[in-house]
């Protein structure tokens, strides 16, 4: 027990049994592992390599279109979009 502890908050702290109801403690990471690697390999493809190469492109269209000064203060912003949906959802 800690100099600043007390034997009330040592019982309020003591681990509780498991739930027996629960088999894991994070759905979320049981359902991952039960994808299976070809599920897995098809989300980093698709979600990764996939996005990469649909922003090259929209990139090069945009230059065709423009400046490099006028399109990439635009093309920079996406980080900002994508940390604020983050935060949001």
């Amino acid at each position: 027990m800690g100099f600043f502890t007390s034997h009330r908050d040592h019982d309020l702290h003591r681990e509780r049994p498991a739930d027996p109801q629960s088999d894991q403690s994070d759905p979320v990471a049981v359902r991952f592992h039960a994808a299976g690697p070809e599920a897995l390999l098809c989300v980093i493809l698709g979600g990764g390599v996939l996005a990469g190469a649909i922003g090259v492109v929209c990139f090069c269209a945009a230059l065709k279109k423009g400046t490099l000064s006028q399109v990439m203060p635009i093309a920079f912003t996406s980080l900002l979009f994508g940390v604020l949906l983050a935060v949001a959802v």
